[in-house]
């Protein structure tokens, strides 16, 4: 059993050797000059104060900071119009009822895309970042290739 237990630990400490190795080496690679770190966050309170955080570290750490990319910002909502005026334009179309109802849907979905602007505007204000990358709220889940083409128009723009 002592045999055992002594080439078990002779082969462990051969990959504990090779695992510091690695990691001194992902180590150095993260703090080369030629390293750049994206911070990617979604314009809700809560992921855009983790990206601030993030940000505020690699700076404290001299590490290079590169662009801050928003991800599913909300943008399409009543525009300049009020639910009312939307439900009138769209009632010869659909009926006062599922008018009022689109409106009114369309009214939700002015607060997010308020917030997500106040977001925005407040990280690129505390980051000094003056144009972040936005990726708008598809109405879909990004699974596939096609879908990460849509993703790679909005950065590459």
């Amino acid at each position: 059993m002592l045999s055992d237990l002594s080439r078990f630990f002779r082969s462990v400490s051969g990959v504990i050797d090779g695992f510091a190795e690695r990691t001194r080496s992902v180590a150095s690679l993260l703090r080369d000059e030629d390293t750049t770190f994206l911070i990617v966050t979604s314009p809700e309170p809560e992921p855009a104060g983790e990206a601030v955080f993030l940000a505020q570290g690699l700076s404290a750490r001299g590490m290079a900071r590169g662009e801050l990319i928003v991800n599913r910002v909300h943008r399409n909502g009543l525009g300049s119009h009020s639910a009312e005026e939307v439900a009138a334009l769209l009632a010869p179309q659909l009926g006062e009822r599922l008018a009022a109802r689109v409106a009114h849907n369309l009214a939700d979905f002015d607060v997010l895309v308020q917030r997500d602007r106040d977001t925005i505007a407040s990280l690129a204000a505390e980051l000094e970042e003056r144009d972040p990358i936005v990726v708008p709220h598809f109405d879909e889940d990004i699974q596939d290739l096609a879908g990460l083409a849509l993703v790679a128009e909005r950065l590459f723009a």
